[in-house]
């Protein structure tokens, strides 16, 4: 089940920001079944949903809200699975930091990979 991998893959943070992982499958069926009843919150792409959701239902002593399949929404939506950005960057560095220009400062290296990592956009 995907919320089980999404739980042991970010146990740790979930625990620490006061998730529990019992009441997080209960709140998931509710909160689809939440989404199902109401045509207006259907029609919301993901993004907005997350935003009411986020706004509305994430009170953590309300029983009818949701809040652990939220906070859980909000940790994977923040910390990232991976460190290819991280690569990306770093390489990007050593491309542009070579043994000519080793005295190069800590801010012109830093615009110079602003504008080589904005130039692709």
């Amino acid at each position: 089940d995907e919320i089980q991998k999404l739980l042991s893959h970010f146990s740790v943070i979930f625990g620490y920001l006061g998730g529990d992982t019992h009441k997080v499958e209960r709140e998931w069926t509710r909160l689809k079944k939440f989404v199902m009843k109401d045509p207006n919150l259907r029609a919301l792409k993901y993004h907005e949903l997350y935003e009411r959701l986020f706004d509305q239902y994430s009170e953590k002593i309300d029983p009818q809200h949701f809040y652990n399949v939220l906070l859980l929404a909000a940790i994977v939506q923040t910390i990232a699975v991976d460190t290819s950005i991280c690569e990306r960057g770093f390489s990007l560095m050593n491309n542009l930091k070579t043994v000519r220009r080793s005295s190069m400062g800590k801010t012109l290296l830093r615009l110079l990979m602003t504008i080589c990592s904005l130039g692709d956009e």
